[in-house]
């Protein structure tokens, strides 16, 4: 009956590898080149799959993309980051520490998806992940309603993406819990946050 068991979960086991090897050939592949030149063919033979294997797990080689994409924000919604009112300064430095810990442990993908090859949708997918919390911490005196105000919100989510890739493209420079405290310390700096 054990024998039974364990052949069923190393069949269970094998469609998910299949498809994990398949996602890591198409990262290769997007590392060293522009999507439009990638291939299936490309792809299965990297990963040592057939075409119909392929496509039992993706419509193309966008949805690959799309795949790794989703499966970030997936994770990162999960953790219900956005706040309903102000956080504490506290609540703030945790959120932070939770979305730069999840960053650094897709860094692989996150670090190439948030650079000037990456994907543009991706950016702004992660832009937007990051407003709700700024807004929550905005100042006083920062505009209350308005395009203002969604300026105001897009200028702290793009200081917050571009110093989130730049960390990234250098895993060895500065550790994550010293990446935490200057974007406490630089980033929110102008945010209205009492630290008790």
């Amino acid at each position: 009956m054990q024998g039974e068991h364990t052949a069923v979960s190393a069949r269970e086991r094998r469609p998910s590898q299949a498809r994990e090897k398949l996602i890591r050939a198409f990262w290769r592949l997007y590392c060293t080149g522009p999507i439009d030149k990638i291939t299936v063919r490309e792809i299965t033979a990297l990963a040592g799959y057939s075409r119909a294997t392929f496509y039992e797990y993706f419509s193309g080689v966008r949805d690959v993309l799309t795949h790794i994409e989703d499966e970030f924000f997936d994770r990162i919604n999960a953790m219900d980051q956005s706040p309903n009112e102000a956080p504490s300064y506290e609540q703030l430095t945790a959120h932070m520490s939770d979305i730069l810990s999840f960053a650094e442990e897709y860094q692989e993908y996150v670090a190439v998806l948030l650079s000037d090859r990456g994907d543009p949708s991706f950016s702004r997918r992660f832009k937007d992940m990051l407003k709700p919390l700024i807004e929550a911490n905005l100042p006083p005196q920062a505009p209350r309603y308005g395009r203002e105000r969604d300026l105001v919100c897009e200028f702290y989510a793009s200081a917050l993406t571009s110093t989130i890739a730049a960390w990234l493209a250098d895993p060895g420079g500065v550790s994550l819990e010293r990446f935490i405290v200057f974007q406490m310390n630089y980033i929110f700096r102008g945010f209205s946050l009492t630290q008790t």
